[in-house]
């Protein structure tokens, strides 16, 4: 606390020669001077900071004393003061920091969302703020019991959540539904077939577990059950199991590649223009004026950055910059080289995308050009494993009984 007395009273540094230490010590002791941090340096002379009230006085006695003295300009906020003298604003800008960072506490600043998958932190985000518990919420008016449960109440994905405060960032936890489970039926227990993501013919069956259901050569489409989770016994009767296991399938996936004569091409003149807005506890504040001078055809990208001083202190604002880049649409005629070049590209990409958990048996191409558009058509003959998890449930009474028998 006597720190920040200080600051805001200012000081001196001060420097005696050794020749004079002996006096000037004797004098300050019996002198009613407040000064602090002092030191012997290597030359012999003593440094020590001194209050700016009592550095007249000093001065004064050290005159008398014929002691030789070096007072260190000013330091501490009234230097501020009057160095700032002219720019009132900024005086007034900075005693407002110091406001806003001490009133400020009694809200929430940040909000950031940890154990969610496959619910985006933005979902979250937006209930809680429906809910009184957002960016700009005053804190000891937040009931976080209340929160929770009616965050439960409305949302459909979610089946826990706790908000814990640190300072001013609300640190949200969640955990979501699990997929295949059913929240509303406490009764049930949750098993899997295995179906065909695609459609095909069975050449291969690999079942680690449940019952396989179809054959090699069988002809399959998306979606038809495989392997099944569901044993029937005629002794013991039904059984319930997770199926799992591979059905490799000969399937056949149809690439088509278009490439036009003419085309569209964005070509940007260099002219743009950058708008700034301010975000305070989520709320917008414009810092401009349309001016409109750019055309409607425009490319916008938006960046967004959270204020911060010194790199360690984070206020709840975001400076928000809106860059209008400019550009015209001009036709573009290709020749037939360039034209089938592209293609050609394109269906490469194109392959690798659908050979990437396949193994190519056949290809067949086949391409068209018809003096405005270059078409390829490419059928792939390839080896797949086509299984997939579907969930299913099953009332945990019949499972339990299932399991005695």
């Amino acid at each position: 606390m006597l720190g920040i007395i200080n600051y805001f009273t200012g000081w001196h540094d001060v420097t005696i020669p050794a020749v004079s230490k002996e006096t000037v010590l004797t004098f300050m002791l019996c002198g009613d001077y407040v000064y602090w941090n002092m030191r012997n340096n290597d030359d012999g002379s003593i440094s020590f900071r001194l209050l700016h009230c009592d550095t007249d006085k000093f001065t004064e006695t050290c005159k008398k004393n014929s002691v030789d003295v070096k007072i260190e300009p000013l330091r501490g906020f009234p230097r501020l003061i009057i160095k700032y003298k002219k720019r009132v604003g900024l005086l007034i800008g900075i005693l407002m920091f110091v406001f806003l960072v001490q009133v400020s506490s009694l809200f929430i600043w940040e909000v950031s969302v940890s154990g969610n998958e496959k619910v985006t932190d933005d979902e979250i985000i937006e209930l809680l703020n429906e809910l009184g518990c957002g960016v700009g919420s005053y804190i000891p008016s937040i009931n976080f019991d209340r929160v929770h449960n009616a965050f439960l109440m409305k949302s459909e994905n979610i089946a826990w959540i706790s908000v814990n405060l640190r300072g001013t960032v609300a640190n949200v936890e969640v955990r979501e539904i699990m997929f295949g489970q059913n929240s509303d039926d406490k009764d049930s227990v949750t098993y899997s077939n295995i179906v065909a993501s695609e459609d095909g013919q069975i050449e291969l069956i690999d079942t680690y577990q449940g019952r396989a259901v179809v054959n090699i050569g069988d002809s399959v489409q998306k979606g038809d059950l495989l392997i099944s989770g569901v044993l029937d016994n005629q002794t013991i009767g039904l059984r319930y199991k997770s199926a799992d296991g591979k059905v490799f399938a000969r399937v056949n996936k149809k690439i088509v590649v278009e490439i036009p004569k003419k085309y569209t091409q964005k070509v940007y003149t260099g002219k743009s223009k950058t708008l700034t807005s301010v975000k305070i506890f989520g709320k917008s504040i414009n810092l401009f004026i349309n001016s409109g001078n750019l055309s409607a055809t425009c490319d916008k990208i938006i960046r967004e950055e959270k204020l911060n001083f010194f790199g360690t202190i984070s206020v709840p604002v975001v400076i928000v910059s809106e860059t209008y880049n400019e550009y015209e649409e001009k036709t573009v005629i290709l020749d037939e080289n360039e034209i089938v070049d592209r293609a050609l590209k394109e269906l490469r990409v194109k392959t690798d995308e659908a050979l990437e958990n396949a193994e190519l048996l056949e290809r067949t191409i086949n391409s068209f050009y018809d003096g405005e558009v270059y078409r390829i058509e490419c059928l792939l003959y390839c080896l797949e494993d086509i299984a997939v998890s579907k969930p299913f449930e099953v009332s945990e009474n019949s499972a339990s009984d299932t399991a005695e028998q």
